[in-house]
């Protein structure tokens, strides 16, 4: 799904139980945000996410049980949200994706994943870690991940050039 407009769509829900791969690109132009949309999607045989957004819609994953690998990409305008909404999806999210065995987090997306979260899932399946940008990225987000990760057998961390 690449830059979908739900417009005035409260709730989709996609049942794809043969889905093994998703892409979704929800980046709509300034203006174009629906942040009451919620799409459920229902993909039980999905391996692999690749998720990027900028919080447009309230995107929910249940049924995760044979994902492999999810990269994810969270970004966030000024006052798109009101925080308890970002909150209450990215909670949800987070116990969504830790199954994952391989996972990567791009820039940002540690702070929206894991900022203010004291109920963190267990990433016990996980055993390798991409992080791909230091540019907003806080050490204490990585260790409180790992820490909840311990199976990890590899972990990738960007090279940062001075």
């Amino acid at each position: 799904m690449d830059h979908c407009e739900w417009m005035n769509v409260k709730t989709i829900k996609i049942c794809a139980p043969a889905l093994k791969s998703c892409i979704i690109h929800d980046s709509p132009p300034d203006g174009m945000e629906n942040i009451d949309c919620h799409v459920k999607v229902d993909a039980q045989s999905l391996i692999s996410l690749n998720y990027m957004s900028l919080g447009s819609c309230e995107y929910s994953f249940p049924n995760l049980c044979l994902l492999v690998t999810a990269s994810v990409n969270i970004k966030r305008r000024e006052g798109r949200h009101v925080y308890h909404k970002l909150y209450n999806w990215t909670t949800k999210f987070l116990k969504e994706i830790s199954k994952a065995k391989i996972l990567t987090l791009a820039n940002g997306t540690f702070e929206k994943l894991f900022e203010n979260h004291p109920e963190k899932p267990e990433f016990s399946n996980m055993t390798h870690l991409i992080v791909e940008s230091y540019s907003t990225f806080r050490v204490r987000y990585l260790l409180d991940l790992l820490l909840s990760s311990p199976n990890v057998e590899s972990l990738v961390l960007p090279t940062t050039s001075h």
